[in-house]
């Protein structure tokens, strides 16, 4: 038996999600699913619609990880897509994009979201990642640096070493970042 606190979360969840979808197509963006060819693999997409006259420069936002690209990046469409034409995918394993390829690298998804992008005739974008989003657009910018012109990172782990959580584990006495990221009693949790 479903409780009420869990109906109206659904409630919430929903009107949330009809709320950025709502804001994607009032700023002229339509939800496309780009098959790749020679693969079993889809991309969903939010896109602009056909535009005459002065054409923008594109923008590929990558989302964060746990996330889609409508959650993602909803709020921030009013005011980007006054100087970009604007394009949102779903990484693959996170919102509507699908695969049945084994391949779970940042690789795999810089390889797929250029595939797709190309598929629309978008030659070179502005490319904007956060935080798992960020790892994606290094790679793509790495692998395709001639359709990256521009590459902006946001809160994305980088260029970290083996030494950049030294301090964290000083400070809470663990042996290993996995002891802080994963605690497994409750005083290594406090």
């Amino acid at each position: 038996m479903q409780t009420a606190a869990a109906t109206l979360g659904r409630i919430a969840l929903s009107a949330s999600n009809a709320w950025r979808r709502a804001v994607l197509h009032l700023h002229g963006l339509r939800r496309k699913t780009i098959h790749l060819p020679d693969s079993h693999t889809d991309i969903v997409c939010w896109v602009p619609e056909a535009t005459r006259g002065r054409r923008k420069p594109s923008l590929l936002l990558l989302h964060r990880f746990e996330s889609n690209g409508t959650e993602s990046w909803a709020s921030h469409v009013s005011s980007l897509s006054r100087h970009f034409a604007l394009f949102i995918p779903d990484l693959l394993f996170f919102g509507s994009s699908t695969t049945s390829s084994l391949e779970r690298s940042e690789l795999f998804q810089a390889h797929c979201i250029h595939k797709a992008i190309l598929s629309l005739g978008i030659n070179e974008s502005f490319v904007m990642g956060h935080s798992y989003g960020g790892f994606v657009a290094y790679r793509l910018a790495h692998l395709y640096p001639e359709f990256v012109t521009k590459l902006i990172i946001v809160a994305s782990g980088i260029r970290m070493d083996c030494h950049n959580n030294d301090h964290a584990m000083r400070k809470t006495g663990a042996n290993s970042i996995y002891d802080i990221l994963s605690p497994t009693s409750l005083s290594a949790l406090k």
